[in-house]
């Protein structure tokens, strides 16, 4: 992580706790608008980390099983504030979620719920998420439009996916053995992001 990155402000572990915990109420179920989240969270607001030193993250925290919020709390607390970060992330966006389930099954188990005020809610929930990560692409689509091989590289995997119906994990892989490659040969991943 750059040290040199000005923050607006401090980081503490009550702060990066409460950010945690607020991403993990905020955004209930996870997904990949969790990430989006973060990014305004760390990046934008706080200013804890640069906007590339998130995208260098990005796409490890994407290709690591389980939940992108569990494994985005644990990576980004740790690389925040070591072993101490990593719990208090798992914890701040572990126990919203925790804590409304439960009182979720509190209310369907005793009747007094109408289930679909929860179909509705979630609903519109989906198209926000969906608006949002959108809109995360586009900005990182705009970061990288003039070089050639991250645009390369999205249009192969946009068609691999959309027209040929290829597991997007092919192109994941893809990408990690290009960036391996790069690297042993000693060119700079500058060179290709």
């Amino acid at each position: 992580m750059n040290k040199k990155v000005k923050t607006a402000r401090p980081l503490t572990s009550r702060s990066l706790f409460l950010v945690f915990l607020k991403v993990g109420t905020l955004v209930l179920g996870g997904g990949p608008i969790i990430l989006v989240a973060f990014r305004s969270e760390i990046v934008d607001m706080r200013q804890w980390m640069t906007a590339e030193e998130f995208d260098l993250r990005l796409p490890i925290v994407q290709s690591l099983p389980g939940p992108f919020g569990l494994n985005g709390a644990f990576m980004l607390g740790h690389l925040l504030l070591k072993k101490k970060g990593a719990l208090l992330g798992i914890i701040g966006i572990l126990f919203p979620s925790t804590a409304i389930i439960l009182v979720l099954k509190l209310l369907v188990s005793s009747q007094e719920f109408i289930p679909i005020l929860l179909e509705k809610f979630l609903y519109g929930v989906n198209l926000a998420a969906s608006g949002l990560v959108f809109l995360m692409a586009l900005d990182l689509l705009r970061r990288f439009s003039k070089k050639k091989v991250p645009i390369a590289i999205f249009l192969i995997t946009l068609i691999g996916v959309l027209v040929f119906k290829l597991t997007p994990l092919i192109f994941i892989a893809m990408a990690i053995i290009i960036g391996v490659l790069v690297a042993l040969i000693g060119g700079k991943t500058d060179d290709i992001s």
